[in-house]
């Protein structure tokens, strides 16, 4: 079968948008054996900007103890024992909590001791591991850099892989 495919090119400087077309033939799909697994490099670093959801696999001791794995949306977190955590994307990778965890986590813990959770931030690190930092203070954290663990006022910090 043969597909049109369109080819956007933008140039910079000139600030004009062209068009291309190109005829293309689409090659069989693979068997899903013989489908190549994406790396984290392949992936975007954040994408819940509608209701994509991110699933991530605990990988930290305590990401395994409290949170257990997790599904990321641009909502909402919701843990391993179901339990919800409600936010809002305030800046690049930071998001304000809007309402707190409806129930307990993994053997009955809570993301940071008796504190309310005020800020998450989720974001990679150079190995691609997502990083998700619980801020209790009521001041709004910098959007984390990738080569960055802990940010001010971080209470815990969970580590995970994606899994999708």
């Amino acid at each position: 079968m043969k597909y049109t495919a369109a080819i956007a090119c933008v140039a910079l400087l000139a600030g004009c948008l062209t068009h291309a077309a190109a005829q293309t033939q689409r090659p069989p799909a693979p068997s899903p054996a013989a489908a190549p697994t994406a790396t984290a490099a392949d992936r975007p670093v954040i994408a819940v900007a509608d209701q994509t959801m991110i699933a991530l696999r605990a990988e930290s001791s305590n990401a395994m103890g409290v949170t257990g794995n997790i599904q990321f949306y641009s909502d909402r977190i919701e843990f391993a024992t179901g339990a919800k955590l409600s936010i809002r994307e305030v800046a690049p990778k930071v998001y304000r909590v809007t309402k707190q965890l409806d129930r307990k986590l993994v053997e009955g813990n809570t993301l940071c001791g008796r504190s309310a959770v005020q800020y998450i931030t989720l974001h990679t690190d150079p190995a691609g591991l997502y990083l998700l930092n619980i801020v209790t203070e009521d001041r709004q954290p910098a959007t984390p850099r990738p080569d960055e663990f802990l940010i001010d006022g971080t209470c815990a910090v969970y580590v995970y892989a994606r899994t999708n």
